[in-house]
């Protein structure tokens, strides 16, 4: 019975285990989407900049804003017109004295204002649209940086994948090195190999124990900069353990038409994005130059109301209504300059835009092209370690019969080594080079399954 319980407990873990959930790349990447440091400050420069769009869209508005002041003193001027705004004048300053050196008043006067700009040459609404261009500019420039974040978990993964891979590889090694040592003492004990043989097995040995160190020093470093790019502290170690054979299994038929990948990249790239509205705002800029010629009409509306004992007091109000018309007759030939300074400028970003064009659309072929050497190196290193097997196996039969020296042997272990680090290597570029590629055309986020950052 105890027995039977121990069996079924075994197995409850082991299925248990099983089902585990096994963290993905698109998992890490919508963590770091919602953690990454860069992401969190990129999205606060986006806020910033629609905070800012809706600040200049008050100008629209009309602005009402309440005003009071209180003032004292003797200066005529001032003596007169407090007095009068409260219908204070009496007889007392019908005298030279009243008019020249009055006694000191004092005055609180309270308003309720309105302001509002009914016409400045379409200058106002274009500056709006200017803003709302730029927000959508930084809107585009922070989806590219949640890309170029995807990318870089990506590249931390791959690079996790590659080392693990590079682990088991040296674990190999080891192994195998130490199967050389065994041999050689065997031999050396029946008289049939040298001590020199056991020496230099022993050295094998330690050189391939002393890398099979480096390598997971690397891999733990590598886990703890994925970390980082979470958002989380060094100190956390991610349980991710892909090996780059695995990875390079999901990518391997990854196909794609050139000028497909081209259209696609100059519509989905979020800096040509960007770069556009940048032209397009520089297109409003030159309008809100032109307003100058046109007039400027402003509406104005008050209500006041004066005492002489405490603010708010009212003992007398007026109100008054008005507009005001300005048209700019002659500034000396700046607003000419102007309108050439914002078109200048409107040219420079047009030029800008068609140049980033070219560039984008050489990134992809570049990419892409990057993927078909990587494919090419893969398909040439994969069958040179099936070779290198093969020939160590001959080696190994051959020293054991006597017909090869331990030297041999470990060369031939060596160049294994050798060959299967190139095509681990292969396996990562080859990887690399497609996330890369899925960058470049703009469909990085997408290729993972990822929309705008969610899935």
């Amino acid at each position: 019975m105890k027995r039977f319980s121990t069996i079924i407990i075994t197995l409850l873990l082991f299925l248990s285990s099983a089902h585990a959930k096994t963290i993905t790349l698109k998992d890490l990447v919508l963590e770091a989407l919602k953690n990454n440091d860069v992401v969190k400050s990129s999205s606060w420069l986006q806020k910033e900049q629609i905070y800012s769009y809706k600040a200049t869209k008050g100008l629209l508005f009309p602005k009402l804003w309440f005003e009071a002041q209180g003032m004292r003193s003797n200066n005529p001027p001032f003596v007169w017109m407090s007095k009068m705004s409260r219908a204070d004048v009496g007889p007392d300053m019908m005298n030279l004295k009243g008019f020249n050196n009055p006694d000191a008043v004092t005055d609180f006067t309270s308003s309720v204002n309105l302001g509002y700009p009914l016409f400045h040459g379409f200058a106002i609404i274009n500056a709006v649209k200017m803003k709302k261009l730029a927000a959508k500019s930084y809107t585009k420039l922070h989806e590219l940086t949640k890309e170029k974040i995807a990318l870089e978990v990506a590249k931390s993964y791959m690079e996790i994948g590659w080392l693990n891979s590079r682990v088991k590889a040296a674990q190999e090694s080891v192994k195998s090195a130490r199967y050389h040592l065994q041999q050689a003492r065997a031999r050396f004990k029946a008289g049939l190999a040298l001590k020199s043989d056991v020496l230099k097995a022993k050295v094998y040995l330690t050189a391939a124990q002393e890398r099979l160190l480096r390598e997971r020093n690397a891999l733990d470093i590598a886990r703890r900069r994925l970390s980082i790019l979470l958002g989380k502290s060094p100190t956390k170690v991610i349980p991710v353990n892909p090996t780059i054979e695995d990875i390079y299994a999901t990518l391997s038929h990854y196909n794609y038409n050139l000028s497909q990948a081209v259209k696609m990249a100059l519509k989905n790239r979020k800096d040509l994005q960007a770069q556009r509205f940048k032209v397009l705002m520089k297109d409003k800029e030159v309008k809100i130059a032109y307003a100058d010629y046109l007039p400027q009409i402003d509406l104005i509306s008050s209500f006041k109301w004066h005492g002489h004992n405490y603010p708010l007091q009212g003992e007398q109000s007026s109100w008054l209504v008005g507009g005001v018309l300005k048209l700019n007759i002659f500034d000396g030939l700046s607003r000419e300059n102007r309108i050439k300074k914002a078109k200048a400028a409107r040219l420079k970003e047009e030029f800008e835009y068609k140049m980033k064009e070219k560039e984008t659309a050489l990134e992809v072929i570049s990419a892409l092209k990057d993927v078909e050497n990587a494919r090419k190196r893969v398909e040439l290193t994969k069958g040179s370690v099936e070779e290198a097997l093969e020939s160590l196996r001959i080696i190994e039969r051959r020293y054991q019969q006597g017909l090869a020296t331990i030297t041999e042997v470990t060369d031939t272990q060596s160049y294994l080594e050798q060959i299967r680090s190139m095509y681990l290597g292969a396996l990562y570029e080859y990887c690399l080079s497609v996330y890369r590629a899925e960058f470049a055309k703009g469909t990085l986020l997408k290729f993972l399954g990822i929309e705008g950052g969610r899935p």
